[in-house]
């Protein structure tokens, strides 16, 4: 049995479908050599403690089950727990560098405070109490995730485990140095490419992991370590950013802005709307041949990565606001003038979701908001 299971009042406390006196079975069926009845029991913990993406007040209790789950041999879905723990557990990192997140908060004050009010009376506590006390219970098992990295046999299961530690930015300085020499001596590219995107979510910039990352650029690393390790370089390096980093990552924008791609999120992926905001922290002289390859991404790409590639591109061309509405157009680039006219001509932009996005972003430039302004103020020229 689970040390613990027996003194939890599990009948007392809510889940996404009021109590449930059946968890502590769910729990121990985790265990199951059966897989059809560890995978039932799974969905169910889901259902009831991660519904919708949320958590509740029973969700911080089952933490302390599931890690102790993955410190047992004969527990076969160590990996699925992992990828529960940080779809329950996760924060991203405070501080973010990523300047443009303002753009896409699209939320509504008023109505967050709605839902929040219901949330409360519902469940008896409001969502972010539930959601901080899952993260700290999860934060607990950070030596039994970086041991799952280092010695487990199962390739998913340390993929998982390196995932998980994105999660946990506010411990960084206790686990990054474990991820280190991991990186340097991992064979397999898809764990190391992981553990490269790991470390550039979570690590301050430091120029000294310039001797780390700038050998991995070499062509003897498979692509994916390549690519992983050049925007790690943005992220750590910042305008230390190596020429060598900076074309390779311009080079895959302008194939296809899902520059990594595997056939599972965790194997590993990258696309443009993390590498585009990273490049803008590279050195203003960059600027210009950044932006050409990001315009070039832009056409070559998907109606549904506009929004991840237009906003830097706009910090890039446009620095900052115009001082007002009224603009003069013959002072505009060649490239200012094609991205305004991209952005009132692309009728995707422009759709129910992605409106107010759009609107938002020329709100900020002091631009026209509507496609037939900004038309109008273009065709003055």
């Amino acid at each position: 049995m689970l040390e613990g299971l027996d003194k939890v009042d599990w009948q007392s406390i809510m889940t996404a479908h009021g109590p449930i006196e059946k968890i502590p079975e769910w729990l121990e069926q985790l265990a199951s050599p059966e897989k059809r009845a560890r995978s039932r029991a799974l969905e169910l913990l889901i259902e009831v403690a991660a519904h919708q993406g949320c958590d509740y007040p029973v969700t911080p209790f089952i933490v302390p089950f599931l890690i102790q789950h993955l410190q047992k041999d004969e527990v076969r879905i160590k990996a699925h727990i992992l990828t529960l723990l940080y779809n329950i557990g996760s924060i991203e990192k405070t501080g973010s560098d990523n300047k443009f997140s303002s753009f896409f908060d699209y939320h509504n004050l008023e109505q967050q405070i709605k839902h929040d009010n219901h949330w409360t009376k519902t469940f008896g506590e409001a969502p972010m109490v539930s959601y901080h006390k899952t993260h700290l219970a999860a934060a607990e098992g950070l030596e039994i995730y970086l041991n799952l990295i280092e010695t487990n046999p199962y390739l998913k299961v340390r993929i998982e485990a390196t995932y998980l530690l994105r999660g946990f930015p506010e411990y960084a300085k206790e686990f990054v140095p474990r991820l280190i020499p991991l990186i340097l001596k991992e064979e397999n590219p898809t764990l190391k490419a992981n553990l490269l995107l790991t470390l550039a979510d979570v690590a301050e910039p430091d120029p000294t992991y310039f001797e780390l990352l700038e050998p991995l650029l070499s062509q003897k690393e498979k692509r994916k370590v390549r690519i992983t390790a050049a925007y790690a370089q943005t992220c750590l390096l910042k305008e230390k950013t190596s020429d060598r980093a900076t074309a390779l990552l311009l080079s895959a924008i302008r194939k296809s802005p899902d520059i990594l791609k595997g056939h599972h999120y965790r194997y590993p992926s990258l696309g443009i709307g993390e590498v585009a905001p990273a490049l803008c922290n590279l050195e203003e002289s960059k600027y210009p041949v950044i932006s050409e390859a990001l315009w070039e991404g832009l056409n070559n790409g998907k109606s549904w990565h506009s929004l991840s590639i237009l906003v830097p591109l706009f910090y890039l061309t446009f620095r900052n606001p115009f001082p007002s509405s009224d603009i003069n157009l013959d002072e505009l680039t060649e490239l200012q003038w094609l991205i305004l006219d991209y952005v009132a001509t692309e009728s995707h932009l422009w759709n129910s979701f992605h409106e107010y996005k759009t609107r938002r972003l020329l709100n900020y430039y002091n631009l026209p908001s509507h496609p037939e302004e900004l038309h109008q103020l273009l065709n003055q020229s």
